[in-house]
């Protein structure tokens, strides 16, 4: 419970992240940029760093992805395991001399 807890808090800890980078997305053409040289340069320098953003936040939903791969085969493992320790403990239990 409280690993699911922690790993709900880095998941909304890295979106919150990249939510604060991405504000500035409205972007306003500065006045300098006259020639459509200038133009298609700054279109271009804004198409990279689009991109970057767009690797960072893949990056972030494979990661995500993994986390919950893990996730979920430790909840499967941990139902499994469960019922057998019990199991065990019974047996010893029942091995185990009482000395009233």
């Amino acid at each position: 419970m409280k690993k699911n807890l922690q790993y709900q808090q880095r998941i909304q800890q890295k979106v919150s992240k990249l939510e604060n980078q991405n504000h500035g997305l409205s972007v306003e053409i500065p006045r300098g940029l006259s020639t459509i040289k200038k133009k298609r340069a700054f279109i271009n320098d804004l198409k990279e760093e689009l991109a970057q953003q767009e690797a960072q936040l893949s990056d972030l939903v494979s990661t995500t992805k993994d986390e919950q791969t893990q996730q979920s085969s430790l909840s499967e493992k941990s139902s499994t395991l469960l019922p057998k320790c019990q199991e065990v403990v019974g047996l010893l239990a029942s091995m185990w001399p009482t000395f009233d």
